[in-house]
C-alpha cells in the first residue's frame, strides 16, 4: 500500500513538473503598462463594420480617427491601417516588421502593432482574396470604441498556407489599447504561427523620445483566444 502511494505521488509530481503553467505577464515602460491578465472578449465586426483593404498587401487605408484618442500624450487625428497587422499615425508602416523601438533617419514609426508581419488579404495559393480588414466605431461618446479587425488574413509567402484573425480595440476616454487574438495558427502548424515571425507592441512618435513597449519580437508567445491590454500610466 505504501509503495502504491509512493508511485502515485511520483506520477503526480512528474505530471505537475512537465506542465508549463500559463502565467500572467506584465511589462512596463515610462508611459505604458501592458498585461495579458485581461479577459478575452472577441468583438466580431465582420458583418457590421466597414470593409477595407480587400485583396491587398502593399496598400494601406488612411482615414480620420472617429473617436477622441490620445496616444503617447498626443491627440491622434488620423489613422493608417495596414493589412500587415499594424496601425500607424505617422508614416505608412514598412512591409517588413522590425524590433521595437525602431528608429531610422527621419522615418516616424508611430504605431500600434498587434501582429506586424508580412500579411495579406490575398491568398497566395489560390491567388484570390482571402478576406479583408474591417473597422467600426461602437458605443456613445465619451466612451466609444474603435475596433479594427483583421479577418482571415494570409501570410504573403508560399511556405505558410492558412489564415489568422485578430483585432485592436481603441478605448475613448481611458486611451487603453486591447489586442485580441481569435486564431493565430496557420495550417502548417509552423514557421509563422503564434507570432513567431511578428512584432507585437506599441511605439510613440519622435516627439515622445521614441519610447516603445514591445511585447514580443519574432517569438511564438501568442495563442488562440488571447488578449493583451496596453494602458497609459498617467
Amino acid at each position: 500500500m505504501k509503495r502504491l502511494r509512493k508511485e502515485v505521488f511520483l506520477f503526480v509530481l512528474i505530471i505537475f513538473i512537465s506542465i508549463e503553467p500559463i502565467c500572467a505577464k506584465t511589462l512596463m515602460s515610462d508611459q505604458y503598462l501592458a498585461t495579458d491578465a485581461v479577459d478575452y472578449n472577441w468583438i466580431d465586426i465582420s458583418k457590421t463594420g466597414k470593409e477595407i483593404l480587400a485583396d491587398s498587401c502593399y496598400y494601406d487605408f488612411n482615414c480620420p480617427l472617429e473617436i477622441d484618442f490620445t496616444f503617447y500624450s498626443q491627440k491622434v487625428e488620423r489613422i493608417c491601417i495596414s493589412p500587415r497587422g499594424v496601425i500607424s499615425f505617422g508614416e505608412s508602416p514598412t512591409i517588413f516588421n522590425y524590433r521595437l523601438p525602431r528608429v531610422y533617419k527621419d522615418y516616424d514609426y508611430w504605431l500600434i502593432a498587434p501582429y506586424w508581419d508580412v500579411l495579406s488579404t490575398r491568398d497566395i495559393f489560390s491567388n484570390e482574396p482571402s478576406n479583408s480588414v474591417y473597422y467600426q466605431v461602437l458605443g456613445d461618446k465619451p466612451e466609444r470604441k474603435l475596433v479594427v479587425q483583421w479577418q482571415d488574413v494570409s501570410y504573403h509567402f508560399e511556405d505558410e498556407p492558412g489564415a489568422i484573425s485578430f483585432e485592436v480595440v481603441l478605448y475613448e476616454g481611458s486611451n487603453k489599447i486591447k489586442f485580441q487574438y481569435k486564431d493565430v495558427e496557420f495550417e502548417n502548424d509552423g514557421s509563422s504561427s503564434n507570432g513567431k515571425t511578428a512584432t507585437v507592441g506599441i511605439q510613440g512618435p519622435r516627439g515622445a523620445g521614441v519610447e516603445s513597449l514591445q511585447w514580443s519580437y519574432e517569438r511564438p508567445v501568442l495563442r488562440n483566444e488571447y488578449s493583451i491590454m496596453f494602458m497609459p500610466k498617467k
